[in-house]
């Protein structure tokens, strides 16, 4: 949370703002409060409903199309479609089981602003109970503190779903693996796999205790 400067806070902004957070709280999500035009908006972590697929899909690609120019082809990143990856999201939340988790950050002011999903583990030869499929923020709303809190439900998700460790695959160019490794991921395999037609080294970052670093707030990502 960022501590406000309080002198540019207008008055009658950060009470209602404040019982905001306090809502949030009540309600059992995790949330964080950050200043924003003179007065706090909150960001909160909760389990994705139906509603929210066409947001996720659209941030869901929007997200590629920032991260990975230059990583991966232009021709796969320009096809992705909005539609689609809403689609997608609908058919994996309503067939979700008890040890799959799939999160939304959310803000008063913008609704659905970050995705994540996990669940058990895919890659076998690790030694890892769980793992983390998904983690986009929007590129509109990153720094903010949205993809901590959604990595640390995740985790929470996954330590009630009966795991102790995590792993999250990434390309090895992507700058968010400097946010895992703030964050304590520790690299633990590599591997090449093919995406867009071309094939593209991933790095594992490992959590061996599904407890994540502080790393100054990772940037507050």
């Amino acid at each position: 949370m960022r501590v406000p400067r309080w002198g540019r806070i207008a008055a009658w902004k950060w009470p209602q703002s404040v019982l905001n957070l306090y809502a949030y709280a009540i309600a059992g999500f995790f949330c964080s409060a950050r200043e924003l035009r003179g007065g706090f908006d909150v960001i909160a972590v909760r389990r994705a409903r139906e509603g929210d697929c066409a947001a996720m899909g659209r941030i869901y690609v929007d997200a590629w199309q920032d991260t990975y120019p230059g990583l991966l082809p232009d021709r796969g990143l320009l096809a992705m479609s909005p539609d689609r990856h809403a689609a997608h999201w609908a058919h994996e939340i309503s067939g979700q089981t008890a040890k799959e988790a799939f999160l939304v950050a959310t803000m008063p002011r913008h609704g659905v602003i970050g995705l994540a999903s996990a669940g058990p583990s895919r890659t076998r030869d690790l030694p890892f109970g769980a793992e983390v499929f998904t983690l986009y923020v929007d590129p509109n709303h990153q720094r903010h503190g949205a993809g901590r809190l959604l990595l640390e439900n995740l985790f929470n998700a996954m330590r009630q779903a009966g795991q102790r460790s995590a792993v999250i695959w990434a390309l090895s160019g992507n700058p968010a693996r400097t946010f895992y490794e703030r964050l304590g991921g520790a690299e633990v395999a590599r591997r090449v796999r093919t995406t867009f037609g071309e094939r593209h080294e991933e790095i594992a970052f490992g959590w061996p205790d599904l407890v994540l670093g502080d790393g100054a707030r990772a940037a507050e990502n």
